[in-house]
């Protein structure tokens, strides 16, 4: 195996102060509405742009409630803003997620309707959507899969890294693909988009080929979603490689991960990973997002008081451990099997 690479941009989004996608309150000089800005710490300072979470949409008046459907992240950052503007907010989450990141709702004073665990994320928006339609006079559904703000905010990457010769994006979720792989390829036309799957259920190459997605149970939230949202729809051309990788090896990732105390969730950890892979194959500039920190994780709970961090000399532990290595030789030798070129 090739163990050389080139280098590496992460966008940190667990280093915001929520540690995942956070929001600020931006009042609006001529009415009483509000807009969800997230913000970044980039070269030449402070950039206000449109959150995953926050979508960039004013809520109405009369507007009582606020509802959203989510697996973690978006759910956070919306509750967040809930809390803010002190209003009540109800998210429905399928079941069988982290009862951490259950708590961590409520705590942010998130009311948590739990939804069949079958039905997975479409059943949590499709419900969240019949507990709008109730009463949409007092209830407003702020709706990441359809909000066309998701994918626009996540192009604030492609701005970073205008100018780069060939880049590989490596992203999970249908915002970040859909919204870095636009706006890096229309700057970079050598732009090479990797979208992951996991083993239990590779939708996303499923139905690129036309072929059905029997969704198997796994933890890895935020990888291969079970639907892809009306975003990720509009989306499909974008992506040119698929990395299929089994859940099993993910989950040994991560707990890799905390032993070499580097603080990043299990989406994030799988992003890095493949990102390493890729880049140690493909040669040039690779770019990912790190999307939630250990905190949400109920196996983690006995590391959080000890030092962990996202760093420098955390991410090369990691990337020199024996688990890394095994996985990157795992994909290099199956690599007509689990790296798709479409």
């Amino acid at each position: 195996m090739n163990t050389k690479m080139e280098e590496m941009f992460i966008k940190v989004d667990i280093q915001n102060p929520g540690h995942h996608l956070d929001t600020i309150l931006i009042e609006d000089n001529d009415s009483s509405a509000v807009q969800i800005m997230p913000y970044h710490n980039l070269e030449g300072g402070t950039h206000k742009m449109v959150s995953c979470a926050g979508m960039y949409q004013r809520i109405p008046v009369g507007a009582q409630e606020l509802i959203e459907s989510t697996t973690g992240n978006t759910g956070y950052a919306c509750a967040v803003y809930a809390q803010q503007i002190g209003m009540p907010i109800t998210i429905f989450m399928p079941e069988g997620m982290p009862s951490k990141k259950v708590k961590i709702l409520e705590d942010h004073g998130a009311r948590v309707v739990q939804t069949p665990r079958e039905e997975y994320t479409a059943g949590a928006r499709n419900r969240a959507q019949a507990y709008y339609n109730e009463n949409p006079e007092t209830r407003w559904f702020l709706d990441q899969a359809r909000n066309l703000g998701n994918w626009q905010a996540n192009e604030e990457l492609a701005y970073k890294l205008e100018g780069s010769n060939q880049l590989s994006l490596i992203g999970g979720t249908c915002g970040t693909i859909a919204g870095l792989g636009k706006g890096m390829k229309r700057s970079n036309h050598r732009t090479i988009i990797t979208q992951i799957d996991l083993d239990a259920g590779p939708h996303f190459y499923n139905r690129k080929h036309g072929k059905p997605t029997e969704w198997w149970d796994h933890s890895i939230v935020g990888a291969a979603p079970s639907t892809m949202s009306y975003i990720g729809e509009q989306f499909y051309d974008l992506v040119d490689r698929v990395a299929v990788v089994e859940a099993k090896e993910c989950e040994a990732l991560f707990e890799e991960a905390l032993r070499c105390r580097l603080n990043a969730g299990k989406s994030s950890i799988v992003n890095l990973a493949v990102s390493v892979r890729i880049a140690r194959h493909f040669h040039h500039l690779v770019a990912t997002v790190t999307y939630d920190d250990i905190t949400r994780y109920t196996q983690a709970e006995h590391l959080l008081s000890e030092e962990l961090n996202f760093d420098l000399d955390s991410l090369a532990r990691f990337f020199r451990s024996e688990a890394v290595k095994k996985f990157c030789i795992k994909l290099e030798e199956l690599h007509s099997d689990t790296i798709y070129q479409i």
